[in-house]
């Protein structure tokens, strides 16, 4: 199983404390019942464990290996720069799923395609993102040699 985060912003219904997997649909919206929060390291970790304890429960002690997606935040409902919004989101992500790694659950691995693609390629002499225009989207080369490592490193040969 690959299990790729991105957003710590959610938005939640304040009566139930359930948070919506995308925003909350327009049909159904409440503004004094629904709100935007970002959530915490710890919200985050203990949710991560409890879906990787879900995971090998119901389908055995199968791998999971966990990613932080690059894509950057396109808006944000707080009242701080998308910029900013983005970087503290990542970072609790992150962290998030360091404390998920140092609790040394079995079967459990993190794969760097955050790192790969905000700290390697700083270092490249080609653009991460944008190959298909849109400066969001990480570039089809980077997905390909992201997938080609990912590949190499979880399913070489084993009689190599």
């Amino acid at each position: 199983f690959v299990l790729t985060v991105g957003l710590a912003e959610v938005w939640s219904d304040r009566e139930t404390s359930g948070v919506f997997w995308r925003g909350v649909p327009k049909a159904t919206f409440d503004e004094a019942r629904h709100e935007c929060r970002l959530t915490s390291v710890q919200e985050n970790e203990d949710n991560l464990a409890e879906i990787v304890q879900l995971l090998h429960r119901h389908c055995g002690p199968k791998p999971v290996i966990v990613t932080l997606s690059p894509v950057p935040l396109k808006a944000t409902f707080r009242s701080v720069s998308c910029m900013t919004a983005d970087c503290v989101s990542r970072s609790i992500l992150r962290v998030a799923i360091d404390g998920l790694m140092r609790r040394g659950l079995p079967n459990v691995h993190y794969w760097p395609s955050f790192e790969i693609v905000k700290w390697i390629g700083c270092h490249l002499p080609v653009p991460m993102y944008g190959d298909d225009g849109n400066t969001r989207h990480v570039s089809r080369r980077t997905v390909e040699l992201i997938l080609d490592r990912f590949i190499t490193h979880y399913f070489r040969d084993q009689d190599a």
